[in-house]
């Protein structure tokens, strides 16, 4: 077999051991410190990203949850107003029919009860005077047929 010929092999084993070991140096000494410091920046940037996106996380949590206390705040504000406001709008308008009704409606509600009381009067008397021979039993006995009857005509 050429490739173990004890004459030549000595001097391929010298230079694959010399071109191994240039080509071993040549990478410690160069090329293993720049992917060195690369790495070591992109270990750095990712672990300040990686901060930077908790801190992201912590401000939005921060965020959301003063923006829904301010929300809150706010409705349970309006809802406060609103309260107050129909409060005192139906306080204003019982004062304002009180004050109507006292002023302007005064003499037409006293017209007004005046005229029911007068004919319930006049509608007693005239009862009583159609049925003065009766007594007290038998005018109340008729009065409730009679008012039987006008119920069940006006049905």
């Amino acid at each position: 077999m050429p490739q173990l010929d004890k004459v030549t092999f000595l001097s391929q084993f010298f230079w694959l051991c010399a071109l191994f070991l240039g080509f071993y140096l040549a990478v410690l000494k160069n090329f293993l410190p720049k992917m060195s410091r690369v790495l070591k920046y992109r270990k750095k940037k990712l672990g300040q990203s990686h901060k930077g996106v908790g801190d992201m996380h912590k401000e939005n949590t921060l965020v959301r949850s003063s923006a829904n206390k301010v929300l809150e705040n706010g409705l349970k504000n309006s809802k406060d107003l609103f309260k107050q406001n129909s409060q005192r709008t139906e306080e204003w308008m019982l004062e304002l029919i009180r004050s109507t009704n006292n002023t302007s409606f005064q003499k037409t509600n006293n017209t007004y009860l005046y005229s029911i009381g007068e004919r319930s009067i006049s509608y007693k008397l005239s009862v009583q005077g159609s049925f003065r021979d009766f007594s007290n039993t038998v005018f109340l006995s008729v009065l409730f047929n009679k008012m039987g009857n006008c119920k069940s005509i006006s049905n």
